[in-house]
């Protein structure tokens, strides 16, 4: 029982290390870290739109959910009016 309390606090100690270091990584590059619900592939398109490359948003949406393209395009649409860009 010793041995497995010592091993944990050593995976502790390891995890809070590696912490500091993105930490200090996410600092260094200037990048904020949101933690978020979306799915990865709405995070994408949702920058792909801010950057007015809906053409491209709309592929990952596709490529992720196997929806048609209108449906895409309708998705885009949507997350561009909830963004106020529309």
């Amino acid at each position: 029982m010793a041995e497995l309390i010592e091993t944990l606090a050593e995976l502790k100690r390891q995890i809070e290390r590696l912490e500091r270091k993105i930490d200090f990584a996410f600092r260094h590059l200037h990048l904020d870290y949101v933690e978020s619900d979306l799915p990865s592939y709405m995070i994408e398109a949702t920058s792909l739109i801010r950057d007015s490359r809906k053409d491209e948003a709309v592929k990952v949406i596709r490529e992720y959910t196997a929806v048609g393209i209108a449906e895409a395009r309708a998705q885009v649409a949507q997350i561009e009016r909830d963004m106020g860009l529309s």
